[in-house]
């Protein structure tokens, strides 16, 4: 008999919470496109789940209330009006602990697996709760893991964060049918963490480009301006951007120095740069911290601006590098693997420490008729950015030879089996 193909049960707890708070990030952006493309391209067979943080269990949410929001979700993040969506959530949460049903029992004469897909690693660093689930169900776990910072860089964040991450990994490496990672960088990380042992899909996750409706974005002055961008946090390096900027007023004085636009949400253990950005009286009039902002207020500015700044020190991905290219903005970011995958020999490369490049390179970008500017305008203009809809042909094609393996598996008599991944661009297939 031939298998049926998979039914996807999606995690959508951490976005129904981020919805309801009415703050988002990058990972909540991941979330809201997958539910967007498993729509799209397997609709009769895409479900949604969330935790009931009351009892522990998984419900299946109401189908056409959690597709309505969904579909609404990415619009109103984009045009600045989540706000609107909070009542709806909320109701979506309260429902998922009282009313809606448990995540059913697997049918044993069943022919086909359940996929349970979890992109924002919510809630699993409850390993006890997710096997329980599984078991229930007879679910397939397929996890996408966005990086292992915390883990292998625990300097840059809060101490719980690396505990709640390595249980998150460990519950992957128990559990899981198969691992999505969001760039080649993760899915060797990876790797080395699971020895092999789970299957694991590399593919780079897809920029969206929004078109740009409002008025480009205007400074008090006609001066240039770089963006940075990207929450306010240890590994970020906002301090070395703080202090060429100072050094350049102390250089060429104020009305010759460009602007510098800092966007993101004040992160954790940044004592130092909130000093230099509240109390540094020399940047004051040519630094300007703009919080968070919408979609496309965002797009508004970074079309506007001379360059996208990245000095960051680590990254799993660097969505925003691959979001300004996608605009054809210009980038200057700093020399680590995730933006050389991104970005190839398009942006400007530099040591994240290396001030006097990065000042250099900024007042190369800054000038009228900046000549390296120009050429990488130019370049920009022939890059192709990663589609939403090639990541998501791999991801279905992935967890659809892994249903099928764990079908065939089960037929079989249990611990004969080794499982071997083999990848190209458009095959993932599972052998023994």
């Amino acid at each position: 008999m031939q298998n049926a193909k998979p039914e996807v049960w999606f995690d959508v707890s951490r976005m129904l919470w981020r919805v309801f708070r009415g703050t988002m990030t990058g990972i909540d952006r991941v979330d809201i496109a997958y539910a967007e493309h498993f729509l799209e391209a397997i609709p009769d067979r895409i479900r949604f789940v969330a935790i009931d943080y009351w009892t522990g269990s998984f419900r299946m949410l109401p189908d056409y209330q959690i597709r309505r929001m969904i579909i609404m979700v990415s619009k109103c993040w984009h045009d600045g009006t989540l706000e609107t969506l909070r009542i709806s959530s909320g109701l979506l949460l309260v429902r998922s602990v009282l009313t809606a049903p448990l995540v059913p029992k697997r049918r044993r004469d069943s022919n086909r697996r359940t996929i349970y897909v979890n992109t924002s690693m919510h809630p699993t660093q409850w390993p006890l709760v997710i096997g329980r689930m599984l078991k229930r169900a007879g679910a397939v776990f397929v996890p996408m893991i966005h990086d292992l910072i915390p883990l292998e860089h625990p300097e840059y964040v809060p101490p719980a964060w690396t505990n709640h991450h390595r249980a998150r990994l460990e519950t992957a490496i128990r559990y899981a049918g198969g691992i999505i990672a969001n760039s080649e960088t993760t899915g060797v990380a990876i790797e080395k963490w699971t020895n092999g042992g789970i299957p694991i899909m590399s593919s780079r996750i897809g920029v969206t480009i929004h078109d740009i409706r409002r008025t480009p974005y205007k400074q008090v002055d006609d001066r240039p301006y770089f963006v940075c961008l990207g929450t306010l946090e240890p590994r970020k390096n906002h301090m070395v951007l703080l202090h060429v900027w100072r050094r350049m007023v102390e250089r060429y004085g104020e009305e010759n120095t460009p602007r510098l636009l800092i966007i993101g949400r004040r992160g954790w253990e940044n004592e130092h740069v909130l000093d230099m950005l509240e109390r540094c009286d020399a940047i004051r009039n040519v630094v300007t911290e703009m919080g968070i902002l919408s979609d496309e207020e965002v797009g508004s500015i970074l079309l506007g601006s001379r360059a996208l700044l990245m000095p960051s020190f680590i990254e799993g991905y660097g969505l925003p590098v691959a979001e300004a290219m996608g605009l054809g903005v210009p980038v200057i970011c700093s020399d680590i693997s995730a933006h050389r995958e991104i970005g190839g020999d398009i942006p400007v490369f530099l040591d994240p420490l290396d001030g006097p490049g990065w000042e250099k390179a900024v007042m190369s970008y800054s000038a009228d008729r900046s000549s390296c500017r120009t050429e990488q305008t130019r370049k920009l203009a022939q890059w192709n950015p990663p589609k939403w809809s090639d990541h998501m042909k791999d991801v279905v094609e992935f967890i659809e030879s892994i249903a099928a393996f764990e079908v065939e598996r089960s037929h079989t008599v249990a611990g004969h089996e080794r499982i071997v991944m083999t990848s190209s661009k458009d095959n993932f297939a599972l052998t023994r």
